[in-house]
């Protein structure tokens, strides 16, 4: 049997992309003294962040976005996470990032899941709060998301991930419980 956790986190917004390092520290932080500190209780061996945990949508156009906050996607904070998460035997949900890809038109809410052996899935938020939300779901764009709803396997069980306002949305979470 293994526990999850659930971290919460209160950080201020940030501006620019350099100071997501700073938040992926404190969250390394979080994670590494939740599990040394359920350690003599509980096997925490599951991790979930929230929601824009590193960067929160704070600026009105996606030109804006991509110029300030967005990162590629894995990352050298991918990176420090799957270090944390091989040292421990864990699996982590990152939480949201804002993801830039080539198409200077296009920025995801996108949470990746880590485990021992790295990053195993990526999921971009399918159902944006329009018009808070100016990120793109993935079907507006299915060339660059063959599986919109990614399932993996690991030595917990099958993982899935829907993001906030897409547990709204039944066919979110059948489609993740069908995968």
């Amino acid at each position: 049997m293994y526990y999850a956790a659930a971290c919460q986190t209160a950080f201020e917004c940030p501006r620019d992309r350099t100071e997501i390092a700073d938040r992926v520290s404190r969250m390394c932080a979080i994670a590494e003294q939740t599990i040394i500190g359920y350690e003599p209780f509980h096997d925490v061996r599951l991790l979930a962040f929230p929601e824009f945990a590193h960067a929160v949508p704070i600026y009105d156009s996606i030109r804006t976005l991509r110029e300030r906050l967005a990162v590629t996607l894995p990352n050298e904070h991918t990176d420090r996470y799957a270090a944390l998460c091989a040292k421990y035997g864990c699996y982590m949900q990152t939480g949201t990032f804002l993801e830039r890809t080539d198409d200077e038109d296009v920025v995801y809410n996108t949470t990746a899941l880590i485990g021992p052996t790295g990053v195993l899935s990526m999921y971009r938020k399918v159902n944006t709060w329009i018009p808070w939300e100016l990120h793109t779901s993935p079907h507006d764009r299915p060339a660059d998301n063959p599986e919109p709803f990614p399932v993996v396997d690991t030595e917990l069980g099958r993982l899935g991930v829907a993001i906030c306002y897409d547990w709204l949305f039944p066919e979110t979470i059948r489609q993740i419980a069908f995968n």
